[in-house]
């Protein structure tokens, strides 16, 4: 369904493709059957690799799936226990810097903008 929806965007359908999957993963608040889909339809991406141990910017341990393209390597990293992304990578892949890493520490609905979420 994705490679439909977002058919003509981007430089090329599996890139956007797991473009679209962060996206939704990380802008969304997606159930947890939804969100472990997703992550398993990202590994069935054509060149798309799966990293076992992968680490969040708080140096979280997880699992990732990770695309290369135009000398940057993306990773989406998920929690082993829940499959919940829980971060992301970016890698110039060339020399193995990294250069953007992020951490999502939780999420909530509110009711109303700049509440913040109850612990």
């Amino acid at each position: 369904m994705i490679y439909r929806v977002e058919r003509g965007h981007g430089p090329s359908a599996d890139q956007e493709a797991f473009v679209t999957i962060g996206d939704l993963l990380r802008d969304k608040i997606v159930p947890p059957k939804a969100g472990a889909a997703l992550y398993r339809a990202a590994a069935l991406i054509p060149g798309v690799t799966l990293v076992p141990h992968a680490t969040d910017a708080i140096g979280r341990h997880g699992v990732a799936v990770a695309q290369t393209a135009e000398g940057i390597r993306t990773e989406l990293i998920f929690s082993k226990k829940t499959l919940r992304l829980i971060g992301e990578r970016t890698i110039i892949a060339s020399i193995g810097l990294s250069t953007d890493a992020t951490a999502i520490i939780t999420r909530a609905f509110v009711d109303h903008l700049g509440q913040a979420p109850a612990s």
